[in-house]
């Protein structure tokens, strides 16, 4: 499978958010064209994916999912910007070489949860169950969360991630989609919040 860039994005910065919160001002815009790009998605070793044998192996390659995610979300987009500028060659740069992680990252999770289907959180550990939801919330796009939220939903009714984890991939889903927040009148439970986000978004 490989997929194809062939025009002008306009992408958001993301950043660590894995206890579902994240401070909504401190999300910066940028621009960057990209002509042909070509994101292959045989890079992805398959058969380490198909070849774990035991919950110590899926911790382990989740886990490192995970880190690598992270590794590209320790502020070096900050320094990067108080050096040399949002608009320089070198955010872009970077912002282009996060990206290809996120693309990569999103391919393997996409592949090893329709081969193994959601991890658990109590067979796994917190940090590897949350990965797949840290992965697709920081894809690129809205149609890879739309594509994903049986994952997301299961995971949440399974109690592999938590409430603020799931309202915060949907409350994303929603702002990329109509571009504000979901307004609910006070007070509401969690439970109101998510229908009233699944039914917004027409998620199935």
């Amino acid at each position: 499978m490989k997929i194809y860039i062939c025009i002008s994005l306009f992408f958001l910065s993301f950043y660590s958010c894995q206890n579902g919160k994240e401070d909504l001002n401190q999300k910066k815009s940028f621009e960057i064209n990209i002509a042909d790009l070509e994101i292959d998605s045989s890079r992805i070793n398959t058969n380490e994916i198909d070849q774990l044998k035991n919950l110590k192996d899926h911790k382990i390659y989740l886990e490192k999912i995970n880190k690598e995610d992270q590794n590209v979300r320790q502020g070096q987009d900050a320094d990067i910007i108080l050096n040399y500028g949002k608009d320089s060659k070198e955010y872009k740069q970077f912002s282009l070489e996060q990206y290809k992680v996120d693309a990569l990252n999103l391919a393997k999770i996409e592949y090893y949860l329709e081969k193994w289907g959601h991890p658990k959180k109590s067979e796994l550990g917190a940090t590897a169950a949350s990965t797949p939801w840290l992965v697709i919330h920081h894809s690129a796009d809205y149609e890879s969360r739309a594509r994903n939220f049986k994952w997301m939903q299961k995971a949440h009714n399974n109690q592999d991630i938590d409430d603020g984890a799931y309202t915060f991939y949907l409350g994303r889903m929603y702002q990329i989609k109509f571009g504000n927040r979901l307004k609910l009148e006070n007070p509401y439970r969690v439970e109101d919040e998510i229908k009233a986000y699944v039914e917004a978004l027409d998620l199935q």
